[in-house]
């Protein structure tokens, strides 16, 4: 993997051309990282997903990482481009993000209610398998008790696990905010999730969500809606305690037919 990372740098640094100041839309892309341009973050993501089905480094599609895409990156390497609607959408970081316009009306009661709370969120790929290896939570900026941090909705510990809270509150087993804000989750390499799912938790069905989105980005920065069917129109959250919620389809692994939305920020815009 070495000599490949040394013999792919060499060939890139001659790689651009004329291309290089213009912005493509090509179904080949190489813009790994989603940032716009292909330049080492891509090569890098590519070279550590060399052999896999990776599909944010599979460039052509093909269902493998390997010598086809190294050559279709250094080919575009200094390139200006972006991924085509056909093409697959994984993203390394995806977010929870709570009332996204920015309201105060995206719980069940925001006036009434201390903070926003989740026992479990969870999210899957085309197949239906639970996407968490390597998976860890954050809630930038929150404010959260000492056993209902954010990693604690992501452990993948229901109230059915026997492992998990069993109906208890303060056991690892939810994810609580007082300053209301968002949970994101952040894996090691871009996953493309199909579907997502989440699940009450414990008690004060006022802290429960009912307006938000899930947003994807390889940046933490540009982010892109994948499911925004309850920005505005508020969700009909069960009162049930720990109780799944969804599924709920995400734009898939492919944003079809141009179907994003896109946020530069962390509230939405169209």
């Amino acid at each position: 993997m070495r000599s490949m990372l040394i013999a792919g740098m060499a060939l890139a640094a001659g790689a651009t051309d004329a291309n290089t100041s213009r912005r493509q839309m090509q179904e080949d892309c190489a813009d790994i990282s989603g940032d716009g341009t292909v330049a080492v973050d891509d090569l890098l993501q590519l070279l550590a997903a060399y052999g896999s089905s990776d599909a944010a480094a599979d460039v052509n599609s093909d269902g493998t990482v390997d010598v086809a895409d190294l050559l279709g990156l250094l080919a575009g390497y200094g390139s200006n481009c972006s991924r085509d609607a056909g093409s697959a959408c994984a993203f390394s970081i995806y977010k929870f993000n709570l009332d996204p316009a920015g309201d105060n009306t995206g719980l069940r009661d925001w006036n009434g209610a201390n903070s926003i709370q989740l026992a479990e969120i969870s999210l899957f790929d085309a197949s239906g398998t639970h996407l968490i290896d390597g998976l860890v939570c954050t809630n930038p900026d929150g404010n959260n008790p000492g056993g209902e941090l954010p990693e604690h909705a992501c452990n993948g510990l229901t109230s059915n696990d026997p492992n998990g809270c069993s109906g208890c509150a303060n056991s690892g087993h939810k994810w609580l905010d007082f300053n209301k804000g968002d949970l994101v989750m952040t894996f090691p390499n871009p996953v493309a999730a199909a579907t997502w799912d989440w699940q009450t938790a414990n008690d004060a069905p006022a802290r429960d969500p009912t307006k938000w989105t899930i947003e994807g980005s390889n940046n933490g920065a540009a982010w892109t809606v994948l499911d925004g069917s309850n920005a505005v129109n508020a969700f009909d959250t069960t009162a049930e305690r720990y109780t799944w919620q969804g599924p709920f389809a995400l734009t898939s692994a492919g944003c079809a037919g141009g179907g994003c939305l896109t946020a530069s920020t962390g509230d939405t815009t169209t």
